[in-house]
């Protein structure tokens, strides 16, 4: 006899969270379809199999365990997955874990995909969901932009900025010099104290100057020295090896990934044009890039890639695959490499075994949550 078959992987936490649901689903399609669980590690399987004639059945329980086992997506105003970059910090980490262990339902960001899942039963879901947006709310308002002219620039990242840093807390300041802001988190009288004669930094005539030594960074003459080498692009401008690093370490650890030239106009016209914008070359990123954080910058700009060319590719649906899969031809069906999960490559979706892509879109939609 012919069986339709799929299964689903949950981080244990998750799986406890959806238990209830899961365990109501066997009991609805029992005799007709079978939904069972299994632990293993760290992670449950949750399957479910149907003969082959019990098509409209087997579809029906799919849609419906599909739903519990991807959660409910954070929506913004515009119904777009609500995200926040806060979400790649540690301190998030702790926030969010503190969150899940005082409730019933389970919050879990997709760092990859840049979505917010909330997993529960019922009332304890939307709690979920609201105390996702408060704390991404209260996260905004604690968060303020600065705008530094640049010729600010070379003294923090000569020194200043880990300086003030080290009296203030490493977490509460950082420095975005591709738009030469000055990031602040929370209230802080003391550090704006500190940083006060920075934003009121006024340039003299001279550094005003233009010429093709400036730095495309701090305007100011680019390094010259064995500790602040001056780097020449591809394009042919000009940068201090500190203030691109510095742009570079910010970048990999902001999620704001490929760094690109800020200067105007092709190296030998400085008058005219529009920003050149040309990504900086992986030779350049390597040599300037702490080894460490090199992974980092790769991943970054990776993922960015692909977020930009989501109608080429897309992210495997499964909770916790990172795997990236260009899509494909209507109707074709394969398996994930890493987490063995049946996806359609065309729609970017879980298997919808039985029903063309838009009538799963339909059905997904139809699914009470």
């Amino acid at each position: 006899m012919r069986w339709r078959f799929v299964q689903y992987s949950l981080p244990t936490d998750v799986f406890k969270s959806v238990s209830t649901e899961v365990a109501a689903l066997q009991i609805q399609y029992e005799g007709r379809a079978q939904v069972e669980s299994c632990e293993f590690g760290d992670h449950y399987m949750v399957y479910l199999h149907a003969h082959y004639e019990e098509t409209e059945i087997f579809v029906q329980a799919n849609f419906s365990l599909q739903a519990i086992c991807h959660g409910l997506i954070v929506v913004a105003l515009n119904d777009q997955p609500e995200w926040d970059d806060y979400l790649y910090s540690t301190s998030s980490i702790k926030v969010i874990e503190n969150l899940n262990s005082k409730n019933s339902f389970y919050i879990f960001p997709n760092l990859s995909t840049r979505q917010i899942h909330v997993f529960g039963c019922g009332i304890d879901q939307d709690k979920g969901v609201s105390a996702v947006k408060k704390l991404l709310q209260r996260v905004r308002g604690s968060c303020r932009e600065y705008p530094i002219h640049r010729n600010v620039i070379r003294q923090l990242v000569d020194g200043g900025l880990t300086e003030i840093q080290a009296a203030v807390g490493a977490n509460k300041l950082s420095l975005d010099v591709i738009r030469s802001v000055l990031i602040v988190r929370g209230e802080d009288s003391v550090l704006m104290q500190k940083i006060h004669h920075l934003l009121d930094f006024l340039p003299s005539k001279e550094t005003l100057k233009r010429s093709r030594q400036l730095c495309s960074v701090c305007k100011l003459k680019s390094g010259g020295s064995e500790r602040n080498p001056t780097v020449k692009l591809l394009c042919g401008h000009v940068y201090c090896g500190a203030c691109l690093k510095n742009a570079l370490v910010f970048a990999a650890q902001n999620h704001s990934a490929p760094v690109k030239c800020i200067s105007r106009g092709p190296a030998y016209d400085l008058e005219r044009g529009s920003i050149c914008g040309q990504p900086i070359a992986y030779t350049t990123a390597r040599d300037l890039l702490p080894l460490p954080m090199e992974p980092d910058y790769l991943k970054v700009t990776f993922l960015s890639s692909i977020h930009s060319n989501l109608d080429v590719y897309f992210f495997c649906p499964s909770l916790q695959c990172n795997t990236v899969y260009r899509r494909g031809e209507s109707e074709t069906i394969i398996r994930c490499s890493i987490c063995r999960a049946w996806l359609c490559l065309f729609c970017g979706s879980m298997s919808h075994d039985g029903l063309t892509c838009e009538k799963a879109k339909e059905m997904r939609m139809s699914i009470p949550r």
